[in-house]
């Protein structure tokens, strides 16, 4: 029988790991994976082999079927000569097979078409979701107030008045917004954070506005969650989910194949309740912030 292993691990969740001995607690247990907490951050720990945060491990197709069933939150997570104890559920050989690298790569940026078509492909499967979805009354108001907020900040940048103070109120309003683990204003603002992030080194203004629009997550990292915490503190970083990291790379191809991104934005998708569709109007909107900085007159780096 083949034995329960880590089978592929993000670098930031590595370092986390270096220690031996009890090196923390788990935090929250779930059906198919469980957070834990080791030197005051949170590692995740799951079964499917895309990784799902920066900070994730994922365990082999030979992982234990019960483990919720056998691990309870605050249950010690244990590591000793390459092997991890989580709780009472078995032994897990910590021997990675592959180190994932969440931190995405700047790309110089993408042409208008390109950019025309992205934003099209985006509405038209956003739009497919929200068909698809029963109507959520909290999802629709948080939406509106996510929106609402962006238009003002768009029209801001437009006019080019926008100020460090409103970009500080922008993030201020927005995260923590909505109920849930990882609350939709918190998902919207990592996916904005994503789309800036691939394109920071597009331009001296872009660049710009990515380190004062981090700079102004940062101030409010501890008004919402956890978990979601841990996203944004990532996303400050640059550091992103596998499932985002394949869109962000994708859309800057030369060539855009449309049924590829349309099969990987809604692999997106797949992801807790509405965060995958949080990620993706964050990228959506993203992207017109990014078109509004580029039309302000700066011309691309090379």
């Amino acid at each position: 029988m083949e034995v329960t292993r880590v089978n592929r691990i993000t670098i930031p969740a590595h370092l986390l790991l270096r220690s031996e001995g009890t090196i923390g607690r788990v935090h929250s247990v779930f059906r198919r994976g469980l957070n834990v907490v080791t030197g005051g951050r949170i590692i995740h720990v799951q079964r499917e082999r895309e990784l799902k945060s920066p900070f994730s491990l994922a365990l082999n197709e030979a992982s234990p079927v019960g483990l919720k069933e056998s691990v309870r939150e605050g249950d010690e997570v244990f590591k000793l000569n390459g092997r991890l104890r989580i709780g009472l559920s078995e032994w897990v050989a910590y021997a990675p097979e592959e180190f994932y690298d969440p931190c995405v790569r700047p790309a110089r940026g993408i042409s208008e078409s390109k950019l025309g078509q992205m934003l099209r492909l985006l509405i038209e499967e956003m739009e497919g979701f929200r068909k698809r979805i029963p109507s959520v009354n909290f999802f629709a108001e948080t939406e509106a107030i996510v929106m609402s907020q962006t238009e003002e900040l768009l029209a801001s940048l437009a006019r080019r008045d926008l100020s460090f103070e409103r970009l500080r109120e922008f993030t201020r309003r927005l995260i923590g917004l909505g109920p849930g683990l990882t609350p939709l204003g918190d998902d919207f603002i990592i996916g904005i954070m994503g789309t800036l992030a691939r394109f920071r080194t597009h331009s001296k203004k872009v660049g710009d506005f990515f380190r004062n629009f981090r700079e102004a997550v940062t101030g409010h990292l501890n008004e919402t969650s956890a978990i979601s915490c841990e996203f944004l503190r990532y996303a400050t970083r640059s550091c992103f989910s596998e499932k985002m990291n394949d869109l962000l790379y994708l859309m800057s191809h030369r060539k855009l194949e449309e049924e590829k991104l349309r099969r990987t934005i809604w692999n997106a998708f797949d992801f807790g309740s509405t965060s995958g569709m949080g990620n993706l109007l964050g990228i959506y909107d993203g992207l017109r912030i990014f078109s509004v900085l580029c039309q302000n007159g700066e011309e691309g780096n090379g």
